[in-house]
């Protein structure tokens, strides 16, 4: 069930956070928690390091893949698509819902709202510094039945997010321009295949 529900902007949002996952691509970046490289590769070689197979839609240009290890490991697959850049993430996990807190913990209702706003959230924190995390607006959706969360930040881009449970992988999707619930849920959904077949 999608449900919609607004997001304050706090004078927390005034500025964007930098979070953890500390990678940009072919650098490393040291701080005083992590220590992380990510290696722009082959779609092979991505999947062979992290584990983890992404697929860029058909239709799409600049295909990139790349993983990150370290400290904090994912995969990635970026391309653009009818003019818009899309960076596309996944990392294993713990995590079963996806209000999931950055501590483990689970917020859900208001106070999901409130760590949404705080950028407490797991699935914000693995698309780290790729999208401005000022959110506008946020809601509840489907992606190929799993519960995810779509918010839109107030520079025309977005952010999905949702967890496939049953192999533990939490995936990120953001589209920096032109974005829509529609455009970025219809994306997710196209290129999101999960590894253990689809859940009955």
């Amino acid at each position: 069930m999608k449900k919609l529900f607004s997001i304050a902007i706090a004078a927390v949002m005034v500025m964007s956070l930098v979070f953890a996952t500390g990678c940009t691509v072919e650098s490393n970046v040291s701080t005083t928690k992590t220590e992380s490289h990510t290696k722009v590769c082959s779609q092979e070689e991505m999947v062979t390091n992290s584990g983890i197979s992404l697929e860029a839609p058909n239709g799409a240009d600049s295909i990139q893949y790349a993983y990150c290890e370290g400290d904090v490991q994912y995969a990635e697959a970026t391309f653009t698509f009818d003019g818009a850049t899309y960076v596309y993430r996944a990392q294993f996990t713990n995590a079963t819902d996806i209000g999931t807190r950055k501590d483990g913990t689970v917020a859900e209702g208001e106070d999901l709202e409130t760590a949404v706003a705080e950028n407490d959230n797991v699935g914000i924190e693995l698309a780290g510094d790729d999208i401005s995390t000022s959110w506008e607006e946020g809601s509840y959706v489907d992606i190929q039945n799993r519960d995810g969360l779509f918010l839109k930040n107030d520079e025309d881009g977005g952010l999905v997010t949702w967890i496939d449970v049953a192999p533990g992988i939490l995936y990120t999707m953001t589209m920096d321009t032109g974005c829509t619930q529609d455009k970025l849920v219809e994306m997710a959904n196209d290129c999101f295949v999960p590894m253990q077949g689809e859940a009955e």
